[in-house]
């Protein structure tokens, strides 16, 4: 529901997708939000579905198979907090925007 939400607010005309995702997808699942409520001010004109569907779903159940094993290899299973670093005063935006993709990168290394 947000993926259309978004797709709708930004006004894209035409969805593609590979794999559906039956338990909470919003286009052509149980919910097919689609035929059920137009936007007001924005029609989606076409959507087409199951593009590569064997090899989107593989990637799919790949990735979540992955990112549970990291899960189940931290400490007992559980994620530590990430807090963003406190700015302490309001400065420049590049050096914010640098301070945050630090901090990041630095999480994605912890992975």
């Amino acid at each position: 529901p947000m993926c259309l939400a978004s797709i709708q607010a930004f006004r894209i005309d035409h969805i593609v997708y590979g794999a559906p995702d039956n338990r909470l997808g919003a286009i052509k699942t149980h919910m097919d939000l689609m035929s059920v409520s137009k936007h007001p001010y924005h029609e989606v004109k076409s959507v087409t579905g199951g593009v590569r569907e064997k090899e989107c779903g593989d990637i799919m159940v790949q990735f979540f198979r992955e990112r549970r094993r990291k899960k189940k290899e931290m400490k007992g299973g559980k994620h530590e907090l990430l807090k963003l670093p406190l700015q302490k005063s309001i400065g420049d935006t590049r050096k914010k925007r640098s301070r945050f993709v630090t901090f990041v990168k630095a999480l994605l290394r912890r992975e």
